[in-house]
């Protein structure tokens, strides 16, 4: 299932600021889709 941000931060607990700045540091890294809008997936649940 695609999540987005928003879903994404509620599913893990996680602020929106706080998935973005594990992003930047390379801790994570959610796939875009075509309008260049992160996605997240069950895998990155784990």
């Amino acid at each position: 299932m695609e999540y987005s941000i928003g879903e994404f931060s509620k599913l893990t607990g996680l602020g929106i600021h706080t998935l973005c700045y594990y992003e930047q540091e390379g801790l994570i890294a959610p796939e875009r889709n075509s309008g260049n809008h992160r996605c997240y997936f069950d895998k990155d649940l784990t």
